[in-house]
């Protein structure tokens, strides 16, 4: 596939606007799931799992000093795209397929939250792993 450069103008995720907001904290709500997006002018749309729906996912806009909070809300498939090698650690037949962890980049984070790879849970947080 011949690709040609600077087709597509620089994404811009949009701004997520917060659940609800107080003069003590700042609550957002993102939804992880499935949909179609065209990563590139020159080919067609593709599966992704993003974040809203869209790939990057939103921006969450933060003042220096605000207290967030964020629920990570996992509305992915029962089953993943691709076969799964279940002989992998951390791949076993007795946890769900498609499971997610969310590690934050750019922000001051509590380490209990920062996404361990055990921290997974599963849609509509049916099952979840240790954290």
């Amino acid at each position: 596939m011949n690709m040609r450069k600077f087709m597509d103008p620089l994404p811009i995720p949009p701004v997520l606007k917060p659940t609800f907001r107080s003069e003590n904290y700042t609550y957002y709500e993102v939804t992880m799931k499935e949909t179609k997006q065209a990563l590139h002018h020159d080919m067609p749309e593709t599966t992704i799992w993003g974040y809203e729906g869209i790939y990057p996912g939103p921006t969450i806009e933060v003042v220096q000093g605000e207290k967030v909070f964020v629920k990570w809300m996992n509305d992915l498939p029962e089953h993943y795209l691709f076969p799964i090698d279940h002989t992998v650690h951390g791949a076993e037949k007795e946890i769900p397929d498609v499971r997610t962890v969310v590690h934050l980049h750019g922000g001051q984070t509590e380490p209990e939250s920062d996404g361990y790879p055990d921290a997974w849970f599963s849609k509509g947080f049916d099952k979840f792993g240790s954290f």
